[in-house]
């Protein structure tokens, strides 16, 4: 369990790769996305799915989300 101000801090980091001024939001969230895919996170492919939609992002861009990490994933192993 984090401490009060391990959690603040973390609070603070995670607002800061979420809400940054390199990427716009519907790129974040698409990286986001790929990211709990490629590390089997399903409660935050759960909610990013979610907040891809609420971004703007289709089915089809989604889709197209999963096969680059299914590739890259597999590359591991190859």
């Amino acid at each position: 369990m984090l401490s009060k101000k391990q959690k603040e801090t973390f609070g603070e980091f995670w607002k800061s790769t979420h809400l940054n001024d390199l990427l716009d939001t519907k790129t974040t969230v698409i990286v986001q996305l790929a990211t709990a895919m490629a590390l089997g996170c399903y409660p935050g492919m759960r909610d990013l799915s979610d907040a891809a939609k609420k971004e703007g992002v289709t089915q089809e861009e989604i889709g197209a989300v999963r096969g680059i990490v299914m590739a890259v994933s597999a590359a591991k192993v190859n």
